[in-house]
């Protein structure tokens, strides 16, 4: 190769090398321009959706998570700056890509795993199991966070003044039950994205009031208790007792209102 042309190429060499410089120092000037020359501090970014329960062993291993750069005025006050402290930990919620890496998302798996009855069961109440058949339990149609009233046949002197001897009656002991778990499927939380189901069993857990857990237990074991699915804004009433002598007196020639 001649002295001429390898000097021509040196030269297009250089200024290649010198075009590509400006072309960064450009961009960096812009990017600076619109982050108002602001100055860029390091965060972990979610890379990819990280479902609910992933160790942050495997959101590292699997590049879950990945190292990025915001405006200082961004920076949240717990951002995490070392992904070492996620390690040994879980997530309690789905964290979705774009959101940055923060303390408390991941936590250790005792603080993760809650219990039944912290969930589920309100303070003051408590959580009671009954066995109800499909037949009285609207064919199975109840799912696990549906509200019932539970009605439960009786006989004897409790019919009241006057009631003739074995008379029966029926009556609606309590409405709007909440109903937390069938089974062992418990009632959604909110958030869920999964439709609840029935799960085929005849074992329904409510959560009520101890006098009232006292009341259903007994009902259920000796005054044939039935469920009767409403609906969630259903509005409890005043409902006076049918009794046997009574059923075929019904006030009006439909059920239904107007």
């Amino acid at each position: 190769m001649s002295a001429r042309r390898t000097l021509i190429l040196i030269v297009a060499i250089a200024l290649g090398t010198v075009s590509a410089l400006s072309a960064v120092l450009y961009l960096n000037s812009v990017q600076q321009r619109a982050n108002g020359n602001a100055k860029l501090v390091k965060v972990y970014k979610i890379a990819k959706p990280i479902p609910k329960n992933t160790t942050g062993d495997s959101a590292i291993s699997q590049g879950l998570v990945a190292s990025d750069a915001i405006p200082k005025r961004f920076y949240p006050p717990t951002a995490i700056t070392d992904l070492s402290v996620i390690k040994g930990k879980v997530n309690l919620v789905d964290l979705a890509p774009g959101q940055v890496l923060v303390d408390n998302e991941f936590v250790e798996p005792r603080v993760a795993q809650t219990s039944f009855s912290a969930t589920n069961v309100p303070a003051g109440q408590v959580a009671v199991t009954v066995s109800v058949d499909q037949v009285r339990a609207v064919a199975g149609l109840i799912v696990p966070g549906d509200k019932v009233d539970l009605m439960g046949t009786f006989e004897g002197a409790a019919a009241g003044p006057g009631a003739p001897a074995g008379d029966s009656y029926i009556h609606f002991i309590y409405q709007n039950v909440n109903v937390i778990a069938i089974g062992q499927t418990a009632a959604p939380k909110q958030g869920d994205t999964q439709n609840s189901t029935n799960p085929g069993s005849a074992l329904y857990t409510f959560a009520v009031p101890p006098d009232a857990a006292q009341r259903i237990v007994l009902a259920s074991q000796k005054n044939g208790l039935y469920l009767a699915l409403v609906p969630p804004d259903n509005a409890p009433a005043q409902i006076a007792p049918v009794h046997t002598a009574d059923v075929d007196k019904a006030p009006g020639l439909t059920p239904y209102p107007g």
